[in-house]
């Protein structure tokens, strides 16, 4: 079961609102990666990260141009700051295999036990 944070970013993947791009979390006029998607979800929800534009179009946030900050992992309970789930990641399924952002929410939604961090101990199930 996806905590709510997650299913945040499912929504988003889904809702039509973001271009997906490859090779970087977010490229300032050629769309997002799925984890770029994560970092302005995280974003809207009132998160704090720093967002900057380098010359050819890429934008980091909190330092990471590829991968998830270690803030937007813990919010979002993943495990890996790729996604990291069976054989393979969201970054890869993502940049290499080219999959649109609502089979990307599929497979967020089927591997939660692979992508995400076990809740801790007496919290919410």
């Amino acid at each position: 079961m996806l905590n709510e944070n997650a299913r945040l970013w499912v929504a988003a993947l889904r809702s039509g609102r973001y271009r997906r791009t490859t090779g970087m979390l977010h490229r300032a006029k050629g769309g997002y990666c799925c984890l770029g998607v994560a970092c302005e979800v995280y974003i809207q929800s009132g998160g704090k990260l720093e967002k900057k534009r380098y010359p050819g179009g890429q934008v980091s946030y909190a330092g990471e141009g590829g991968i998830l900050p270690p803030v937007v992992v813990k919010w979002l309970g993943l495990r890996i700051a790729s996604g990291a789930y069976a054989e393979t990641s969201l970054d890869e399924v993502n940049d290499t295999r080219g999959m649109t952002f609502k089979r990307i929410a599929d497979i967020i939604e089927s591997e939660p036990e692979g992508l995400f961090a076990p809740p801790p101990a007496g919290g919410p199930q």
